[in-house]
């Protein structure tokens, strides 16, 4: 596996560890918030997940790195449903007439 692409989306070791995809700009993995603090963007969730799948696609990967990668799709795949039910929540919100009662701002 040492061999991997530069762009590869996995980290030393083909197993999707520490040093995540080329480029992401973090080294946090799936479900981590960023060095900063604040969670991954559900773009770069997108992004990440569209590389693992297009990896997986390939078809040139072994047996226990495309189970390894199926794992990491999983896992982002929950964080940015997660991510993307946490914003229709919060539209719907704006979206909601004030409470009888309640002063409007």
């Amino acid at each position: 596996m040492a061999d991997q692409p530069a762009g590869s989306v996995d980290g030393p070791g083909g197993h999707g560890g520490p040093g995540g995809r080329a480029g992401s700009g973090t080294s946090a993995g799936p479900g981590s918030p960023t060095s900063g603090g604040s969670p991954r963007r559900f773009e770069d969730l997108l992004a990440e997940l569209e590389a693992v799948t297009d990896r997986l696609a390939g078809g040139e990967v072994g047996i226990e790195e495309a189970a390894d990668l199926y794992e990491r799709a999983q896992r982002l795949h929950q964080e940015a449903s997660a991510r993307l039910e946490a914003v229709r929540t919060r539209v719907e919100s704006l979206r909601e007439p004030p409470a009888p009662g309640g002063r409007a701002e």
